[in-house]
């Protein structure tokens, strides 16, 4: 199997879904490649008889293109790197195993690395710019994503001329936090989440930072929040919470608008990729935002939150 050649199968068990030896997942009869749940792992949702079921995409390629004769239950990332779903960065193994592996090459260790997080440092002006994942990271530099975890855990290393580091999810520098009382007029305050100006979102009583549980059709990201004095959870859609507390509003807002991402990426959802947009035209045939939010606008926006688009 060529590393760069890229093969497709129907997935086990999804006959209306194919998987590639390069860690892609699409529709077969459409043809459309899917939006992955970027978490640790990358995760895909699939759907039957109109009911999705989340699934990790490393063992779906795994499934189709490595073979397994020692029926071993867990899938090994070669390279370490969570979100090289490769089949030849693939392979099977013990939980033994897996450890071993995973000490090896420092996946594990005094602290965790949740959520992979990085940092780029220019080592001739020290500049640090911040990326949410280590894929936006590199497709931003322009370089692999495995390269930079390498250079994450060597100091000495550099991948496009910078070195980098993994990013604490916690200990953001340059991220902004806002506090979410209200979505879609329901009041949050007591629960008291916090999104973050790099797309993040958190419980402020445990400091826990909080992950989309899925990616809609559509290709967005979707959050599952309690709601105060009760059991009951609810879904957002992320983009719209960060949007309501960071993006400023243009003439003529109203709650139908939706919410659009500069870079057409719809899975970036940092405060400053999210614009508000009356409909699908190009962005830059769009009235500009009025440049500043008082905290009053900021509680308007959040009244009345919808999931929209």
């Amino acid at each position: 199997m060529a590393a760069d050649h890229e093969d497709w199968c129907p997935v086990s068990g999804w006959e209306a879904y194919e998987v590639s030896t390069r860690g892609q997942i699409r529709n077969r009869s459409t043809s459309q490649v899917l939006k992955f749940i970027n978490t640790v792992y990358f995760h895909v949702m699939l759907y039957r008889d109109h009911i999705g079921t989340t699934l990790r995409v490393h063992r779906l390629v795994a499934e189709a293109f490595v073979p397994n004769p020692e029926s071993k239950p867990m899938v090994n990332h070669i390279n370490g790197d969570k979100h090289d779903n490769r089949a030849v960065n693939l392979e099977w193994v013990t939980g033994k195993e897996n450890s071993l592996h995973a000490r090896r090459t420092g996946l594990v260790g005094n602290r965790p690395q949740r959520g992979r997080k990085v940092r780029s440092i220019c080592p001739i002006t020290g500049e640090k710019v911040e990326y949410i994942s280590m894929e936006a990271a590199a497709r931003n530099v322009g370089v692999d994503a495995a390269r930079i975890l390498i250079c994450a855990r060597r100091p000495e290393c550099r991948a496009a001329g910078l070195h980098w580091e993994f990013i604490d999810a916690q200990k953001s520098l340059n991220a902004e936090w806002r506090v979410l009382d209200e979505c879609d007029g329901i009041r949050l305050d007591r629960i008291r989440y916090e999104v973050s100006s790099l797309g993040e979102i958190r419980n402020v009583r445990d400091n826990r930072p909080l992950y989309p549980c899925r990616v809609t059709e559509s290709g967005h990201l979707v959050v599952n929040l309690t709601i105060p004095n009760s059991t009951v959870r609810r879904l957002f859609l992320l983009r719209r919470l960060i949007a309501a507390a960071f993006s400023p509003r243009p003439e003529g807002w109203s709650w139908s608008w939706i919410v659009r991402s500069r870079d057409e990426d719809r899975l970036n959802v940092r405060a400053d990729n999210l614009v508000w947009a009356p409909d699908m035209r190009p962005l830059r045939e769009l009235p500009e935002p009025t440049p500043a939010l008082t905290d009053t606008e900021v509680d308007q926006l959040l009244e009345g939150l919808s999931l929209g688009e």
